[in-house]
């Protein structure tokens, strides 16, 4: 049995580079403070296995949180990998380091300018309190389903739960960033930009502000998708970027918010001499598409 001495020596041994040196892993996302890898336990395409460079230990967020080896050291690690118990795990990490001086970490503290919500499962949505969101929309669950999916998030920085998941509905956009949304949570993940639905005409465009506005005219006109694309523009911030494509439209239909944004940027539309129709007539009265059409 190794000595209390060793133990905390190879304790010390950097887990990130133990990973990318001795285990083959590839860095598939560095935060500063945190590294992410594809699980050595299996075969995803979601990395869902992290280091925490202030702690040197590692969490498998894949892993039930009962199972022994979902978190921890770096013993615990190889202990998961090889199943061969404690001693057998410390006599394996000492022998790779026999030669070399292993690397010792350096705790690096988490900064909190990085990406806020981390993505850590995709599916289809099937949560009970989701549908009940949903339909509570007057949105039909089938229908959201096509365009959207059931996100497991976390806030990694979160100075009071940054491991708690929450689940959520995501809109993908065209950078594979997601609107998220539940009953209590309005979110962006990075990177956030307008989410394009193609359609067999792309003559005419349909410019709408929000996922659950775009997914209410679908209801309001009885159809699961629509002729002409529709940009979804997730805010009206990104209406600038594609002004020069929209006066190259014969025509673009205008879904906007009936705020002082929506308001103004339909002038901007007259100012700039592009073709468009403004359609809130049809949600007069209301904020939105969606505001109208749950309460119609």
């Amino acid at each position: 049995m190794a000595d209390l001495t060793t133990i905390k020596k190879l304790k010390e041994i950097d887990l990130v580079s133990f990973c990318t040196n001795k285990l083959g892993l590839k860095v598939i996302h560095d935060t500063g403070g945190r590294v992410y890898f594809y699980s050595p336990f299996r075969a995803e395409t979601t990395p869902s296995f992290s280091i925490s460079r202030k702690t040197n230990t590692y969490r498998d967020w894949g892993k039930d949180t009962t199972d022994s080896s979902s978190k921890g050291d770096i013993i615990d690690l190889v202990v998961g990998l090889e199943g061969n118990g404690f001693s057998k795990a410390v006599e394996s990490i000492a022998n790779d380091y026999a030669i070399e001086m292993p690397v010792k970490f350096a705790a690096i503290e988490e900064s909190n300018d990085l990406p806020g919500i981390l993505v850590e499962s995709v599916s289809e949505i099937s949560d009970k309190l989701l549908t009940e969101y949903i339909r509570n929309r007057k949105i039909d669950v089938d229908l959201c389903r096509m365009y959207c999916k059931q996100l497991s998030i976390r806030f990694p920085y979160s100075k009071t739960h940054p491991d708690k998941l929450y689940t959520c509905i995501g809109f993908p956009n065209d950078s594979g960033g997601y609107e998220v949304r539940n009953s209590f949570l309005k979110k962006s993940t990075r990177p956030k930009i307008v989410t394009t639905i193609r359609g067999t005409k792309d003559d005419e465009w349909q410019i709408i502000e929000g996922f659950f506005d775009f997914l209410s005219a679908l209801m309001y006109f009885g159809v699961e998708r629509f002729d002409r694309t529709t940009i979804v523009l997730n805010t009206t911030a990104f209406l600038g970027s594609i002004r020069p494509m929209m006066a190259e439209k014969k025509m673009n239909w205008v879904f906007l918010d009936t705020d002082g944004t929506g308001r103004s940027e339909l002038g901007k539309m007259e100012v700039y001499g592009i073709p468009h129709t403004d359609c809130s007539w049809i949600y007069e009265g209301y904020k939105d598409f969606n505001d109208f059409w749950k309460n119609k």
